[in-house]
């Protein structure tokens, strides 16, 4: 503010924080509560490949500005999913920007798109899109909380621990399933497995 003391604009940054995180706690919120008109909205054949790339392209100024280079190997033969491409992109969003918080300064993130003839949903034709980073890692002893609303592994003031679960929640509706594979060092691995087309409809 033009004129304000010292003291006077230090407090009104503050308070332009608070605001910020609150609106953020409630963007949660109400994405969680949300999660029902997931199941139920209208499903629609989707690209994998196409939201990968406007994820990407979401990320690309965060990733830049933390000095992360996101690299991207996609399946040209990856199968059609049946869902919602935006509640997709949503979780994509997600786990891109929580890989890009764990790395501090430099790092690498993968996201690789791949078709398997098997996955944790038995055997068929599946989908998979893995996040690979090079961040601080998970410890095991956490890996069964992920995913559990509230639950975070940030600092304090730093996440209320909805992203996760509204991740998980939305990649179920679509008859999928999310594996992290963690470990006590650098680095971690979530990937989301989801039926083609044909074996969803």
């Amino acid at each position: 503010i033009i004129g304000a003391s010292p003291d006077a604009a230090e407090f009104l940054q503050i308070i332009v924080e608070e605001v910020n995180r609150l609106n953020n706690v409630v963007t949660r919120f109400l994405d969680f509560a949300r999660l029902e008109k997931t199941e139920t909205a209208q499903r629609s054949r989707v690209d994998l490949n196409a939201v990968v790339k406007k994820t990407v392209h979401l990320l690309e100024n965060a990733g830049e500005s933390r000095g992360v280079e996101i690299k991207v190997r996609l399946d040209d033969l990856l199968p059609e999913v049946s869902g919602d491409p935006e509640a997709l992109v949503q979780v994509f969003l997600n786990l891109g920007l929580n890989a890009l918080q764990a790395m501090e300064g430099t790092g690498t993130l993968e996201i690789i798109t791949t078709r398997r003839r098997r996955s944790r949903l038995g055997y068929g034709s599946f989908a998979e899109v893995r996040f690979r980073d090079t961040g601080v890692g998970i410890p095991r002893d956490r890996l069964t909380k992920l995913f559990i609303p509230f639950y975070t592994t940030k600092s304090e003031g730093k996440g209320v621990g909805l992203g996760r679960a509204v991740v998980y929640g939305i990649v179920e509706r679509h008859h999928g399933r999310i594996e992290v594979l963690g470990r006590d060092g650098p680095g971690s691995v979530f990937n989301v497995h989801l039926p083609a087309r044909q074996a969803a409809s």
